[in-house]
């Protein structure tokens, strides 16, 4: 896995920008990081289905479109962010899905955090429409992502994420895992450490008060001590109580905990010590992903 030297606020595009470029999902996290793209004055286009939405982004100079199919014509890379495993496979796959409308030779970058059986039938299905394939989770807050603070971890060829990565670099810092499969996997490990870590802090902020420590006083401490972690600026950041940080977290990350366990148990893999933490600590984390997925 290599990490790029280079920090601060993502690239611009260059001379090696790879042509046209379309976003889909531009939700919570989606619609930040095609903001960045948007402004980057490559050739974008944006699919979005309500018409305030489609100004908002014309106006930053993207092309939008409420036709997935006229959105993607002719795109050489097509970003696709979704909240869920559910709306990705409603999306991309099946007769008419975003796969049948790219053409022979587009790129899609999958930035929805995915286990492998839907990875799988993805890459199954874009082999047979001779696209190409890059898993790209993201990690990151989505009120970061304008200041340049997003990761995008990214597999897939050398070559293919040659091709992605000036596009990518818009709105985040591009670190390459390995082939197509290997970001996907190691976004999951990452988020089941962080809801484990969530976790941990919740205890330990709880085990506090009956020390007669404060919250906002033990957060303080664990910010600038050894036992801190992402999870404790996250909540220190968040203004609710730590109880009300993890459970308006185990929203997202019950899928991924989810995701991370099925995938863990199709490859005999053995999540030890952070499945004990995730499934008995003080947030339910365990159980069904909304939508069902």
């Amino acid at each position: 896995m290599t990490v790029p030297e280079t920090g601060g606020r993502p690239a611009r595009p260059t001379e090696d920008w790879p042509g046209p470029v379309t976003y889909v999902g531009v939700g919570n996290m989606g619609a930040p990081m095609a903001r960045l793209l948007a402004r980057s004055g490559g050739p974008v286009t944006v699919y979005a289905r309500r018409p305030e939405v489609r100004a908002e982004f014309a106006a930053l100079g993207a092309r939008a479109s409420g036709s997935m199919a006229e959105a993607v014509r002719g795109a050489k890379v097509v970003c696709v962010c979704l909240f869920d495993e559910g709306q990705l496979r409603d999306v991309v796959l099946g007769k008419g899905g975003l796969l049948d409308l790219c053409d022979a030779g587009t790129v899609v970058v999958c930035h929805t955090t995915t286990g492998l059986n839907t990875l799988h039938r993805i890459l199954d299905h874009a082999r047979d429409r001779q696209v190409q394939l890059v898993d790209a989770p993201v990690s990151g807050a989505a009120s970061e992502i304008e200041t340049g603070k997003l990761t995008v971890l990214a597999g897939g060829d050398a070559a293919t994420l040659d091709l992605v990565e000036p596009v990518l670099g818009t709105y985040g810092t591009v670190v390459r895992a390995g082939g197509v499969g290997s970001a996907s996997r190691a976004k999951l490990v990452n988020n089941f450490l962080f809801a484990a870590n969530v976790q941990l802090v919740v205890s330990a902020v709880q085990l506090a008060r009956g020390l007669g420590i404060s919250d906002e006083g033990m957060l303080e401490v664990l910010s600038c001590c050894s036992g801190g972690s992402e999870a404790v600026r996250h909540m220190g950041a968040a203004g609710r109580t730590p109880e009300e940080f993890g459970a308006g977290s185990s929203r997202y990350l019950v899928k991924d905990v989810a995701a991370a366990l099925a995938t863990a148990t199709e490859l005999g893999a053995d999540p030890g010590l952070l499945e004990v933490v995730v499934r008995q600590g003080p947030t339910t984390m365990t159980g069904k992903p909304p939508n069902g997925s």
